[in-house]
């Protein structure tokens, strides 16, 4: 029976993200509202990976409570430096300046919206001169900044990057960032442990292997190393195993949170700029990638697409299962034609509240 539960549990925690963005976009096409349906769907992401994350907590746990109240302190140290410091490591391992006096325009459009948001917290803004388009937000209690990269600036027009911005300033006024680095400490460290467990077995079996071949003489001593090494090495893997299962999980809680940082977006700016935004953001990166993987990588046929021929068949019945090419199950954000999808339908809403 425990063993039927524990396989259910999986199956949920692993199926949960997938099928949880596809399930909200059907809803919100189904009439609900934005804003309900997304703030549910953030709790039910979080209630997903919460099982996963405390697995995978319960092993540094009780490695370090091994130690005694000494390792436990340890293990907080780790957590607390992590997010007290990672702000500063982030942004002394990135080329940023403040803007020169032909970009205060930036700062000018920040206070703007947080003005606009109620947000009032001090929050810094700086420029990374990277040729990607891109922008960042990174924050703890004692820390908030937004870095743009300057291909961002050379790629989007005035309000195109005043949405970027407010799409940031939503993951500060969110806490997003203290939320991915509680809840991804402990699948990292169990996914490090697994590792180093796996390579120890793999090394039993290979020394076993070795010595078995030299020194018959040792082959009794040799085969219970053997298949020790083999059962060191599983119980690597498993750990290994959980931490992408919480890791799973992690992503489907990311992609919801960016769905509500574009919702501030359109909130703080009165417009769908950020859709223009996007696109333009995604054209980009996709030229700068056919570049560099060249004519065939770009001809060759996209199995993705062709698999979904499935869910077009079964979404008259099931309905959501029509969008689940919109799952993006191993990404940090959802895919643009979601996102515009959301954007688009809660400009309806607040068309809707302002009559």
């Amino acid at each position: 029976m425990i063993e039927w539960i524990i396989i259910f549990l999986v199956v949920v925690i692993l199926a949960g993200p997938i099928t949880l963005g596809p399930i909200a976009y059907w809803l919100i096409g189904k009439g609900r509202k934005v804003s309900k349906v997304l703030k549910i769907a953030t709790y039910v992401s979080a209630a997903l990976m919460l099982p996963a994350i405390i697995a995978t907590a319960s092993i540094p746990l009780g490695l370090f409570g091994a130690a005694g109240p000494a390792g436990i302190a340890i293990l907080l140290a780790i957590f607390g430096l992590q997010y007290l410091l990672f702000p500063y490591i982030i942004l002394s391992n990135t080329e940023i300046r403040k803007p020169n006096a032909e970009e205060t325009w930036l700062l000018d459009i920040l206070e703007d919206v947080k003005k606009v948001s109620g947000y009032n917290k001090k929050v810094d803004l700086y420029i990374a001169n990277v040729d990607m388009p891109n922008a960042f937000a990174i924050s703890n209690v004692f820390k908030r900044a937004i870095v743009v990269h300057s291909g961002l600036l050379n790629t989007l027009d005035e309000d195109e990057v005043k949405a970027v911005i407010a799409h940031e300033l939503g993951h500060i006024a969110h806490n997003d960032n203290t939320y991915a680095l509680t809840a991804s400490l402990t699948p990292y460290l169990t996914y490090v442990i697994g590792f180093a467990i796996l390579l120890t077995g793999t090394y039993m079996v290979m020394g076993a292997s070795y010595i078995s071949g030299e020194r018959e003489e040792d082959g009794g001593a040799s085969l219970l190393t053997f298949f020790g090494g083999i059962l060191i090495s599983l119980f690597g893997a498993l750990l290994m195993l959980m931490a992408f299962i919480a890791n799973m999980g992690l992503l489907g809680f990311s992609r919801i949170r960016e769905h509500l940082a574009d919702m501030y977006s359109v909130k703080s700016t009165r417009s769908a700029k950020l859709v223009d935004a996007l696109r333009k953001i995604v054209g980009v990166v996709e030229n700068l990638k056919a570049r560099k993987e060249g004519i065939w990588q770009r001809a060759k046929p996209d199995l993705k697409k062709m698999l979904y021929i499935i869910p077009a068949i079964y979404s008259d019945i099931f309905g959501f299962v029509g969008y689940l090419h919109w799952s993006n199950p191993f990404s940090t954000h959802p895919p643009i034609e979601a996102r515009e999808y959301i954007v688009k339908k809660y400009c309806e809403e607040l068309a809707r509240t302002l009559r």
